[in-house]
């Protein structure tokens, strides 16, 4: 049970850093066009 909720959350934690990641390239791609 606690390693199903471990897992859930490193799992959340990965999705949101790639999130984080995606979003900052963008940025960066923006910044390179302008």
């Amino acid at each position: 049970m606690l390693n199903a909720a471990v897992g859930q959350a490193s799992k959340l934690a990965a999705s949101l850093r790639h999130t984080a990641a995606v979003l900052a390239n963008r940025r960066n791609n923006r910044r390179k066009d302008i």
